[in-house]
């Protein structure tokens, strides 16, 4: 919203680090999608909220495709930690758009 280029960190899962920073220079319309990208942090730029839902089967299924060493961490630490940030901030509720 300030006509700004944004400069940020993407995550790399496969080695659970920050990558280096990469540069995206201000267009007319940009995309910004991750689970944690409506978090109150980032206060609200956005013109347009759409939350993308799925069911507990699907991402079940889903994660049982990626390595195994990462289930554990997915079903104990992370999907419980996305759910509760869900539910804090009432970030469904809080987009233009739902779509399961």
């Amino acid at each position: 919203t300030r006509g700004e280029d944004v400069c940020y960190r993407p995550y790399h899962c496969g080695s659970q680090s920050l990558k280096e920073p990469v540069t995206v220079a201000r267009k007319q319309m940009t995309v910004v999608e991750g689970t944690y990208s409506l978090h109150p942090t980032f206060a609200d730029p956005y013109d347009l909220k759409v939350f993308l839902g799925i069911s507990p089967e699907l991402q079940r299924q889903r994660i049982l495709q990626r390595p195994e060493f990462l289930h554990p961490r997915f079903f104990g630490e992370w999907i419980p930690m996305e759910q509760t940030y869900f539910e804090t901030f009432r970030i469904r509720q809080s987009c233009d758009l739902v779509i399961e």
